[in-house]
């Protein structure tokens, strides 16, 4: 099996759902289990390719997710691609200078890192943080006189 790590960049506005509603809430936001952080389920990811695919190519979209329907064991088979969940590496929010800066956690890259060796890949050596510091690109247009 091939592992392979995709990066999705919202553009606009992404609200992923559970289907359910709990209490108050109507339409709660879907949740790693262990974390509590938004994700896009690999599900939902899974749907939005397999619909993409099959206006181009239904075979591919056969060979690839499997049979839209289960109905005749007969012709069933799994399909050859497994969709992960996608995570929350950064979120933009307001800057002072700037229209935004992305922000994220320790946390949030070492997880990343993570994920880039089991997918083959080299992770950069990530800095040490200690409590109230951050770590900005020098030539950031966020900085005014050497602060966020």
């Amino acid at each position: 099996m091939q592992a392979r790590l995709f990066h999705l960049h919202a553009l606009s506005a992404l609200h992923c759902g559970t289907g359910q509603s709990t209490g108050v809430v109507d339409l709660p936001i879907a949740r790693a289990r262990a974390t509590q952080l938004p994700i896009v389920p690999g599900s939902s990811l899974r749907g939005v390719l397999r619909q993409s695919v099959s206006e181009h190519n239904e075979s591919a979209a056969r060979a690839l997710f499997g049979p839209k329907s289960i109905a005749d064991n007969a012709k069933s088979f799994a399909g050859a691609l497994a969709v992960g969940d996608a995570h929350l590496l950064a979120l933009p929010v307001r800057a002072l200078s700037g229209i935004v800066c992305y922000v994220t956690a320790p946390f949030i890259l070492n997880r990343y890192a993570a994920d880039r060796k089991r997918a083959g890949l080299t992770a950069p050596e990530l800095p040490r943080l200690t409590e109230n510091t951050a770590v900005v690109a020098a030539e950031s247009v966020n900085r005014i006189e050497g602060k966020l």
